[in-house]
């Protein structure tokens, strides 16, 4: 399930944007300047390696991206595995291989189509670590590189996503708690973290020094002022349901369990990444992936402990020749039936959905090299834009700072709104200026002007997004609107007004045997 799930490549869009920032960097583009990704620019260096292994050996961006998250989940899963094998308790080989087969369900096949995002990606990276707390809980020690390359790990998936160091700093109070301070912060996955951290701040300094000066100021301006959902609303009836429910599952059977330590930091972990995903206020749910897959996991090892006790007592001698694998088995049935959620796999199975549609119409229609661009709140699935080897014409991947300007455009409240607009007025000038200098720069031959005066068609999160005319925003401003008159209507495709340039008119024929996908 885990191989069909990597080989079978769902619709991508952040993560092949990460993988286009990537290469552009790679080329000598600035980020935070040439190309603006709003997260820190771990992910960005990451994804340089299938970036680059694409160029070595000559095969596509998204295949090297699945050889690459393929090789991170196997070096993941045989690493926890091994570590767990290497225990003093009881049938501990059994439990390392339903281990292995927990992660790789919980990372691979639940929420197949998240396979690649930040969340994924720190989920895989933090593991080992909180395998190795367990064992430090369970009164063993890993060898000092293995400590110290799980520190490192640790460190790196929290430069991904830093909202969840409350799992890290949770796991270390424990340890500290059992082990004591001193001894519990000299640990080599303490100096691992330590080192790692400072290379990376140091990096930061050296490589990316205008993601600090320009992004950051940038992400407190905008990002982080519209589309907040309220807690109330992020707490879903059935799915804290299902949470309340292994936890409190595990805090029954807890005193029985032979595994107690690794799934009282699978707890841990699971709690941590529930308040991750609460404080981010957004409500995407990918980012709720982190809380599902150390959760399964707990499932799977409570359900795989306590059937593995049940199976060798004296009282059930049949079942002691059962193989290993047939208590993997079982417990992944079980598992995979509590957490599976099918609707989610046949939604990500195929791009023949209504809202994709019109992309991929569109980009069918292209020749390779054409420079696209989207001019609106969102963007195009990227990894179609990879697929064609389009060429995108902008330093942002949709022009989400739009979300930000028009909600404060939208306050009710006059002095509220003027206040707001006041401390957007850089933003204001930011979007305006980039979009001026990349319609420059890139000349693109087609624009997709987003519909978002529409009341029909859902633009963005925000309310503000409703019935906004975003092309006549952007033609306030004089620059813009001098080089728009290089470009002329060609026709409307689903949500999108398509504009190319007047001096590439048989680009417009291109589109004529589309649908209008109304």
């Amino acid at each position: 399930m885990a191989a069909v799930s990597l080989s079978v490549l769902p619709i991508w869009g952040d993560q092949a944007w990460c993988a286009y920032v990537a290469s552009r960097v790679l080329d000598g583009a600035r980020l935070g300047t040439d190309i603006v990704e709003v997260n820190p620019p771990t992910i960005i260096w990451m994804s340089e390696i299938p970036v680059i292994l694409s160029r070595v050996i000559g095969v596509s961006l998204p295949a090297t991206m699945q050889i690459c998250l393929g090789l991170l989940i196997l070096l993941s899963v045989a690493w926890c595995a091994s570590l767990l094998r290497r225990t003093a308790r009881p049938r501990s080989g059994t439990m390392a291989l339903w281990l292995a087969a927990s992660i790789l369900y919980a990372t691979s096949v639940f929420r197949w189509m998240d396979v690649g995002e930040r969340e994924h990606i720190m989920v895989l990276l933090l593991l080992p670590y909180l395998v190795i707390a367990a064992m430090r809980l369970d009164g063993a020690s890993p060898s000092r590189w293995q400590g110290f390359a799980a520190g490192s790990a640790a460190l790196i998936a929290l430069a991904l996503k830093p909202h969840h160091l409350l799992i890290v700093a949770g796991v270390e109070l424990l340890l500290a708690y059992r082990q004591g301070i001193r001894r519990s912060f000299l640990r080599p996955e303490a100096v691992g973290a330590v080192l790692t951290g400072l290379i990376y701040c140091l990096a930061i300094w050296i490589f990316a020094r205008d993601y600090i000066t320009e992004v950051v100021p940038l992400n407190y301006l905008a990002y982080n002022s519209f589309y907040h959902v309220p807690i109330g609303a992020l707490i879903v009836p059935g799915r804290t349901t299902k949470v309340l429910a292994v936890v409190a599952l595990w805090a029954v059977v807890e005193r029985g369990l032979q595994y107690r330590a690794l799934c009282a930091v699978l707890v841990i972990a699971g709690i941590g990444a529930t308040i991750g995903y609460l404080i981010q206020e957004k409500g995407d749910p990918y980012q709720f992936f982190p809380a599902d897959a150390y959760f399964i996991t707990l499932v799977s090892i409570m359900l795989a402990d306590g059937f593995t006790q049940w199976v060798g007592s004296p009282n059930h001698r049949l079942f002691q020749a059962w193989p290993a694998a047939a208590v993997a088995l079982a417990s992944f049935l079980v598992t995979a039936f509590l957490y599976f959620p099918v609707h989610f796999a046949r939604a990500a199975a195929t791009y023949d959905t209504d809202y994709s549609r019109p992309q991929v119409a569109v980009t069918n229609a292209l020749r390779a090299g054409t420079a696209i661009v989207v001019l609106g709140p969102n963007a195009i699935s990227f990894d179609l834009v990879l697929d064609r080897r389009l060429t995108w014409a902008s330093r942002y991947y949709g022009f989400w700072t739009l979300e930000a300007i028009f909600d404060a455009q939208e306050t009710k409240d006059a002095k509220l709104r003027q206040a707001r607009l006041a401390s957007l007025s850089d933003v204001v000038h930011l979007t305006r200026t980039a979009a001026d200098e990349d319609l420059q720069r890139w000349k693109p031959s087609v624009v997709l002007v987003e519909r978002c005066d529409d009341p029909s068609i859902l633009c963005g999160k925000s309310e503000a997004l409703r019935e906004i005319d975003v092309l006549r925003w952007f033609q306030e401003d004089p620059t813009f609107r001098n080089i728009w008159g290089n470009y002329a209507w060609c026709r409307r495709i689903g949500y999108y007004d398509v504009w190319v340039a007047k001096a590439d008119q048989d680009t417009c024929l291109s589109f004529s045997s589309i649908s209008a996908y109304k």
